[in-house]
């Protein structure tokens, strides 16, 4: 198996297509802005000494927010629904991990196997 390792000078002619301008100063492709987007809270709450909260802008997107907004953002209804997508994967997969956890359990309590290879004073399906 040979690989060939490409330079970073390289890379960049290569997916220079790829590239945006942000106003960060640094150049991003589309799909790594989108996803910095649906991973940070574009909103923070703030009380500002008064009893009722308000949202304001997080200061990771101000220069985003500028007079007028950057081209690229994002707007609120398309990160709360790609937020939405997100934490039914998570859910998901917390759901499958606790499915594995509970089987896991179950085998270790119902097992002979499991219980015989267990020491004397802790046999699972004794003190359970």
């Amino acid at each position: 198996m040979t690989t060939t390792a490409v330079s970073v000078d390289d890379w960049k002619a290569q997916n220079a297509h790829r590239l945006l301008d942000c106003r960060w100063g640094c150049k991003i492709t589309n799909e790594a802005c989108r996803a910095y987007q649906t991973r940070t809270n574009r909103y923070v709450i703030h009380f500002q000494g008064h009893r009722d909260q308000y949202p304001r802008a997080n200061a990771d997107y101000l220069r985003c927010f500028m007079r007028v907004p950057c081209c690229h953002l994002l707007s609120d209804e398309e990160v709360a629904s790609r937020e939405l997508g997100a934490c039914r994967t998570d859910l998901q997969r917390f759901d499958r991990q606790s499915r594995g956890h509970r089987a896991r359990e179950m085998n270790r309590l119902a097992s002979p196997s499991r219980m015989l290879q267990e020491a004397q004073w802790h046999r699972s399906l004794v003190a359970r």
